[in-house]
């Protein structure tokens, strides 16, 4: 149980990186 909460933690931050990394690619290309 503790894995997958780890493993969900770990999903949670790639998706924030990645929705932040598309967020200032945006910013940038307007």
């Amino acid at each position: 149980m503790a894995m997958l909460y780890q493993m969900r933690e770990k999903v949670l931050l790639v998706l924030s990186v990645a929705a932040a990394l598309l967020y200032l690619i945006d910013t940038h290309r307007a």
